[in-house]
């Protein structure tokens, strides 16, 4: 009954995560013979593995029976991570040469750089795409960086006094402070 249902959802928990960590490129086999996590991995494929890896899950649910416990991780690490580790070097190359792109247009007009990345990191934090994702996806640093902090920090407090009439004092005050610490 219930307990079969929790531990059908770890299992399926679990196997998307172990899919999306094969995905993400951060698991690599060290010289010597170990094992070594190195990094956040590429945020885009991680994505990508493990929106596959949860398709499938919805896919093959149920079909196992008693051998959900053996055959479901091992079919989505196999699968899913296994796409995830063949899209990697593309989805690679492609957050590279973007992150490339930026920070060479950064050095070569900082001042309207800085003011088209404040910008779109501004629409982008009222949208649901997530800007954490998209900063670490192209190795914001530097003065893009700041930029895109400016405007998520400027939309924040735009956002607080523009609805310090319909929301709560303790709101309003939240979205100041808040939003530009996340």
């Amino acid at each position: 009954g219930d307990a079969a249902n929790v531990l059908s959802v770890r299992v399926e928990t679990a196997s998307v995560a172990m899919a999306a960590g094969l995905g993400s490129g951060a698991w690599k086999f060290a010289e010597g013979g170990g094992f070594l996590f190195a990094g956040s991995g590429d945020i885009i494929n991680i994505s990508i593995t493990a929106t596959i890896a949860t398709i499938m899950i919805l896919y093959i649910n149920g079909r196992f029976k008693a051998y959900t416990l053996l055959l479901t991780p091992t079919l989505v690490l196999i699968i899913a991570g296994g796409i995830g580790v063949l899209t990697l070097p593309y989805v690679k190359m492609f957050t590279g040469g973007l992150a490339s792109m930026i920070g060479s247009l950064m050095d070569f007009q900082p001042i309207i750089m800085s003011l088209l990345m404040a910008s779109i990191f501004a629409v982008m934090i009222v949208s649901p795409i997530s800007t954490v994702g998209i900063a670490l996806a192209i190795n914001l640093t530097g003065i893009g960086s700041a930029a895109a902090n400016i405007g998520i920090c400027a939309t924040a407090f735009g956002l607080a006094i523009t609805g310090w009439k319909a929301n709560s004092t303790g709101i309003s005050i939240a979205l100041m402070a808040g939003s530009p610490k996340m």
